[in-house]
């Protein structure tokens, strides 16, 4: 069978059929699934779930967005030597989340070593609307 669509066909994929993966990686937290048989879509999707079961509790400094841990690191001011100290304050907030440390997200992390602000960042007048009293 194609491996496209076509009308009145529908395509199946069977898990046998899916590649094994020798390893996942996610942000700076490394997972590795041994390569094997055995390794197919259902053991993709309990580590899926094994990553996500403490939800988003990271707060970004920058941009004030939930994130899970694989998608921030810990704040340091050190690390944004090419951007200006102007931009590095305005966006850095001191506000602690998770372990009482400052973390931001790897975008907004991203942007500062490039030199840029970014583009969701409080400091460029990006926020969350109040939450309106019902």
């Amino acid at each position: 069978m194609s491996s496209f669509h076509t009308v009145g066909v529908v395509n199946e994929t069977r898990f046998q059929d899916l590649p094994n993966v020798s390893q996942i990686t996610f942000g700076s937290d490394r997972l590795q699934a041994q390569k094997n048989k055995d390794t197919n879509a259902i053991s993709m999707i309990n580590l899926f779930h094994k990553n996500i079961a403490h939800g988003p509790e990271y707060v970004c400094t920058c941009c004030d967005q939930l994130w899970y841990k694989s998608s921030v690191v810990k704040c340091d001011v050190n690390g944004y030597k090419s951007c200006s100290q102007n931009v590095v304050k305005s966006c850095l907030t001191g506000f602690k989340s998770v372990n009482d440390t400052e973390w931001i997200c790897i975008t907004c992390d991203s942007n500062l070593k490039k030199g840029k602000l970014p583009s969701c960042s409080k400091a460029n007048k990006m926020s969350f609307p109040d939450k309106p009293d019902i």
